[in-house]
């Protein structure tokens, strides 16, 4: 059949509209076409959904293609092991990563040492979201302390 050609601003606007999860999961194997549109990285800059089988070797190289350099806000889940080795590859492959939400599974708990390694390793980070009650007071005070002005 015949292809439908629609102007570039037409793909990226539907595909901002659909989000980087049915991009990842569907759109990008529709066509050439959609393949192209999808590797915009104004697309990816937040990623709030990742599956629940990917460790942090696979996110880190996710992360690392060139679609994915203009991420800003990331959602981690259990999987993903951080510690000072895993914040450090994240500061190094997400360059722009300012915000990180690590409450949308609850099987992750993040501790005193894993939120001092973002603020040390990531320098772009500006927020962290967690649940309060996976680190101590300890971490909270010297997260802010670590963290400084940067902190929103």
């Amino acid at each position: 059949g015949e292809a439908l050609a629609l102007p570039r601003e037409c793909f990226s606007l539907i595909l901002r509209i659909v989000g980087p999860r049915h991009i990842l999961t569907s759109l990008q194997k529709v066509s050439k076409g959609w393949l192209s549109a999808s590797r915009d990285p104004e697309l990816y800059a937040t990623l709030d959904y990742l599956p629940l089988t990917m460790t942090m070797a696979p996110l880190v190289a996710l992360l690392g293609q060139p679609k994915f350099s203009r991420v800003a806000h990331l959602s981690l889940h259990h999987k993903h092991k951080l510690g000072m080795k895993g914040a450090e590859k994240l500061g190094k492959v997400a360059p722009h990563l300012a915000y990180i939400d690590a409450r949308a599974d609850h099987k992750l708990h993040l501790s005193d040492d894993d939120v001092l390694s973002l603020a040390a390793k990531i320098p772009s980070l500006t927020g962290l979201t967690v649940d309060m009650w996976n680190f101590s007071s300890f971490g909270v005070h010297h997260f802010a302390q670590k963290m400084g002005s940067r902190l929103q």
